[in-house]
């Protein structure tokens, strides 16, 4: 079954920029998008009132909003959404303040090509759904049944969730400021201070089983889990204690141990790279996954600057993120990274970073998560490669070239037609194809599609759309010029001879229709394929081995085709 479509709203009032942003979504095929457009933040509005969309593109400049305004308006009216800004301008400063009023990236108008923009969506929407996430993981520790709190070194009592309320029935007010000593009987008065002792010398102390004393005078027996909480320097300057009443039924113990465990792995066991840096960005702490990820021991890490791994091509990027998390214009940033191991290899990352504040909302340093991607990307890149060429010839196929002569007349449309497109046929293929074998008609196209890739320039385009019809675009050149390459690619198409099992020769030519780009102005790519396509035909009509060109006699709807033919 296929995947459902990624349900896109374009806010865009600039018509033009509106269809380039529709085309590089619309040959999407993993995942698919479908694109809504409206011209102001009006309309946008009152879209969002009544539907769901998983992005948002918005471009900075609309009628009725101006500036970061309309990034404010639709997140207020698409909580949940990811948004993608767009802008003419390519301002850090304009980027870091949209990500600062809700946005979750920031693309150039212009620079952006289809690759980018559809990561850039994917980020965007990952990063959202993880902000989402986030959320509803500070509910559920808030409404967890264990009891979880916090307390400076005096154990004094600075945090109080829910679960502590209802373990030992003192509410939130009454309990923060308060000392522990509250909740402990008189017998183990002395049990804090060793506690606090161990932690701040680098214990942690886990299912520790004692008793603790309710509001209402009732003994309640205890399991404890208490870590230190380090600043930027490693010194513990707070303690977090979890407590679950050991009474409590079978799951509960299980969903503690659980919690334990996840309070274990979350850094030193990590199966993803992890580390810690200070506002310096130097290096506090690193898990083995991450050394092992980068070469490095962690001896050899921490102390030193981060862009110790950052590749040279990738650091103004990270320091960019990392300067808005320092100013609170964000709270964390999700990106791929290029990363460089000890002994010089490269990879890619996804890495998430957050900004740890204390209290007073101050900085005290980061957490970073990093996974390695480098084989995701390279497979990402493979299916790609396979998505847009032939199996057979190594060509671009059709859908690759319908892109690429959809580009070419987006261009000519700005910048004026020139050049053509040709559709080339094998004379006699099917002949071939018959009487030699599928294998030798395989190696026969594999050779047509070999010398003309020979005689074509990097800059003109190859495809075979199937069978054995080949396409071109001749991106510039008068006439004379295309008329010129034609004729040298029937040359070098008769240049290929066959021998059949019989020993007998036969020689081997071809039909080219050629459609130019200025024969006609507001072609879309079909017509101009079947304008080439129908040239073609008079070729092989006219005797084959040839070429037909086509001109448009009258305007398009009263047209008359017309073509001239070369051969020989």
């Amino acid at each position: 079954m296929p995947a459902a479509a990624v349900r896109i709203l374009l806010v865009e009032d600039n018509a033009g920029d509106a269809l380039l942003t529709s085309d590089m979504l619309a040959f999407s095929s993993a995942p698919h998008y479908e694109v809504t457009r409206v011209a102001c933040l009006a309309d946008a509005r009152a879209l969002l009132a009544v539907e769901r969309f998983e992005a948002i593109l918005l471009d900075l400049g609309l009628p009725d909003a101006t500036g970061l305004d309309g990034v404010r308006a639709v997140r207020a009216a698409a909580p949940d959404a990811a948004i993608v800004v767009l802008s003419g301008l390519g301002s850090e400063a304009v980027a870091v303040e949209a990500l600062a009023a809700g946005a979750q990236d920031y693309l150039v108008k212009g620079r952006a090509d289809e690759d980018a923009l559809q990561r850039s969506i994917r980020f965007a929407i990952t990063r959202r759904e993880a902000d989402v996430a986030q959320r509803r993981l500070a509910a559920i520790v808030e409404s967890s049944a264990d009891a979880i709190l916090t307390k400076d070194l005096d154990t004094r009592i600075t945090s109080w969730n829910r679960g502590a309320e209802q373990l030992y029935g003192y509410s939130r007010e009454e309990a923060v400021g308060q000392r522990l000593s509250m909740l402990i009987p008189p017998e183990l008065a002395g049990e804090e201070a060793s506690i606090v002792a161990r932690v701040r010398d680098g214990d942690r102390i886990q299912s520790h089983q004692t008793t603790r004393v309710r509001r209402d005078g009732q003994r309640v027996s205890v399991s404890l889990t208490v870590s230190g909480i380090p600043d930027a320097q490693g010194d513990v300057t707070a303690l977090s204690v979890i407590a679950r009443d050991v009474t409590d039924s079978t799951r509960a113990a299980a969903s503690l141990r659980a919690a334990q465990e996840r309070f274990r792995v979350a850094f030193e066991e990590a199966p993803i790279g992890m580390a810690l840096f200070g506002l310096d960005r130097r290096f506090i702490k690193v898990n083995a996954a991450l050394c092992e990820m980068m070469g490095y021991e962690s001896r050899e890490l921490e102390g030193r600057p981060t862009s110790t791994i950052v590749h040279p091509d990738d650091p103004e990027r990270e320091g960019a993120a990392v300067r808005a998390l320092l100013g609170g214009n964000t709270s964390r940033y999700s990106a791929d990274r290029h990363f460089v191991r000890a002994g010089g290899q490269s990879l890619w990352v996804a890495l998430n970073v957050a900004c740890v504040r204390n209290e007073d909302g101050e900085p005290q340093h980061f957490l970073a998560q990093a996974q390695d991607i480098t084989d995701r990307r390279r497979y990402e890149a493979q299916l790609q490669h396979m998505a847009d060429h032939d199996p057979l010839t190594g060509l671009l196929n059709r859908r690759a070239f319908e892109r690429e002569l959809r580009g070419h007349i987006m261009r000519g449309e700005r910048y004026g037609p020139a050049g053509a497109a040709l559709m080339i046929d094998v004379d006699h293929f099917k002949y071939y194809n018959d009487t030699l074998g599928h294998q030798a008609g395989d190696r026969l196209i594999m050779r047509v599609a070999a010398v003309l890739a020979g005689r074509l320039r990097k800059s003109d385009v190859l495809a075979r759309l199937g069978g054995d019809e080949f396409a071109v675009i001749l991106p510039g050149g008068d006439e004379a010029a295309v008329r010129q390459v034609v004729t040298e690619l029937l040359e070098c198409v008769r240049g290929e001879g066959l021998l059949a099992p019989d020993g007998s020769h036969h020689g081997l030519t071809a039909s080219i229709g050629v459609a130019f780009f200025d024969d006609q102005p507001g072609l879309d790519p079909e017509e101009v394929m079947v304008n080439a396509d129908l040239a073609m035909y008079d070729a092989k009509e006219s005797g084959r081995d040839r070429a037909a060109f086509h001109r448009s006699a009258e305007p398009p709807r009263t047209r008359t085709r017309t073509s001239s033919t070369i051969d020989r």
